[in-house]
């Protein structure tokens, strides 16, 4: 027994298979996603909080019933399938199209990538998986106060390196607001902004996304929230909600949602740079 519980505890990094690093590297680096709601410093948290819940649950299993679990897949599972509960409760749902009557998401091929992991090397690779579900389902309804612990700084500095763009100098959710709106001191800085929050080339009008807000700004003034003909008006609760989703300035998601007509999935798209 103490055998197999060292094998696991060394296991939990190192994947069995290439096929098996390439999907789990590919869903790690989506899981940036959740780094965006988040902000680096809770997420950091939950990247070490997953990691050992999800190894202790493990353990557990194999202590409580040696019989039935012999082993489980080897790599992160618990992390990348507590991920993807996040994502599921979290993350709010984009671009619907239907598909012989499947409805695809924008989260669609990332569950795909999910469903392939988790069948890889049943039954092993499915008991790993479902011990990350339950573990994303601890984090995320918190009946012990797992979300007000905080991770090092180094932690934090470490969670940035790898899932932080090369071209970005800090995290989406730590780049400073920066309106949008015509006024003294606003203009000049806000390419950085749009680059900080969505790459270079992002703030180039025509291209969506902020391009598409900019403009809508500029052209409808300080008072653009009041909608056409002052008949449309940002709903109060899409705002809240989507203020906290995407971490954006309020009046730009007002904006967002009175240039959509309160359409939250296209006004996060547009937030978002994702339509």
């Amino acid at each position: 027994m103490q055998g197999k519980i060292f094998r696991l505890i060394a296991s939990t990094l190192v994947f069995a298979t290439p096929g098996e690093l390439l999907f789990g590297s590919i869903l790690i680096y989506y899981f940036r996603v959740l780094e965006r709601q988040m902000g680096i410093a809770k997420f950091a948290s939950f990247v070490v909080l997953s990691f050992v819940i999800s190894t202790l649950l493990q353990i557990g299993a194999l202590v409580a019933f040696p019989a039935t679990v012999e082993k489980f897949a080897s790599g992160p599972y618990g992390f990348i399938f507590s991920s993807m509960t996040l994502v599921y409760l979290r993350i709010p749902r984009l671009h619907n199209l239907t598909i012989c009557n499947i409805p695809i998401t924008d989260k669609f091929f990332a569950y795909l990538l999910a469903l392939q992991m988790a069948f890889s090397a049943s039954p092993s690779s499915l008991l790993a998986a479902a011990i990350g579900v339950i573990t994303g389902c601890i984090y995320h309804f918190d009946h012990i106060g797992l979300q007000r612990i905080v991770a090092p700084t180094w932690v934090q500095d470490a969670c940035a390196r790898v899932l932080i763009p090369k071209h970005q100098s800090t995290s989406i959710s730590q780049a400073p607001l920066q309106t949008l709106q015509g006024g003294s001191g606003s203009q000049p800085n806000a390419p950085a902004r749009t680059e900080a929050l969505i790459g270079p080339g992002a703030a180039m009008g025509g291209m969506g996304g902020f391009g598409t807000l900019a403009g809508f700004a500029q052209q409808r003034g300080p008072n653009a929230g009041a909608g056409l003909g002052g008949a449309v008006q940002a709903n109060p609760d899409m705002v809240q909600s989507l203020v906290s989703v995407t971490g954006m300035p309020r009046h730009q998601v007002e904006q967002a949602l009175v240039a959509t007509n309160n359409n939250p999935d296209a006004a996060t798209a547009q937030l978002l740079r994702l339509d």
